[in-house]
């Protein structure tokens, strides 16, 4: 289910969480930040979300878009695409979480960690051929890339990996809003968001 906290048009990531904190928001334990890249996202929340996963789909896809900027093609950019993809993909068993015996919790465990210790290989290879963007993107993603592999070992939760969730709701609604409010001041825009927004959700 989604549960919408607010619209906002024209205010930083920051300004957003500060809001929160002023009104006293508070997420219940095992609540996770599922975000893509964007720069300052995941940082803003960190005081309230202290548990992150960088969107799958968004790191595969965006390391073509960090190498091409420092100059590499397609046909270089997708084997370490495929590589990356491939480290990310920890399936977590479905069913209850106490059934799970310990060694398939340590199991995940490691592979979790050998995944972490390969996404750092592959960020030194792109190092050494110079991709610096790409460096500069993955290093970031890399803290927050086994995130709901961290929920699960420690609350049992199975979590998002990827924010496409949000991201259906958003488009849903940027289509509308382009429709009903093209030319108005930001205050209109977040009022019919708001609004959309009820619609759409519980």
């Amino acid at each position: 289910h989604v549960f919408p906290l607010g619209s906002w048009a024209g205010a930083s990531w920051k300004e957003i969480a500060d809001e929160w904190k002023s009104q006293k928001v508070r997420f219940p334990d095992g609540s996770i930040l599922v975000s893509d890249g964007e720069l300052g996202l995941s940082e803003a929340f960190t005081e309230l979300i202290p548990e992150r996963q960088r969107c799958q789909w968004h790191a595969v896809r965006d390391l073509y878009h960090m190498m091409h900027a420092d100059g590499g093609r397609a046909k270089e950019s997708r084997p370490y695409q495929e590589r990356l993809a491939a480290l990310m993909a920890i399936e977590l068993p479905a069913g209850d979480f106490a059934k799970v015996d310990d060694e398939e919790k340590t199991r995940i465990a490691e592979l979790m960690n050998s995944s972490e210790a390969e996404v750092d290989r592959l960020i030194a290879e792109l190092q050494a051929k110079g991709y610096d963007v790409a460096v500069n993107y993955l290093t970031r993603a890399a803290s927050s890339m086994f995130g709901y592999v961290r929920r699960w070992l420690r609350t049992g939760l199975i979590g998002y990996r990827a924010s496409s969730v949000v991201e259906r709701v958003m488009r849903a609604i940027g289509r509308r809003i382009k429709k009903l409010a093209y030319g108005w001041k930001e205050k209109g825009v977040c009022k019919v968001a708001k609004i959309l927004l009820k619609r759409f959700a519980d």
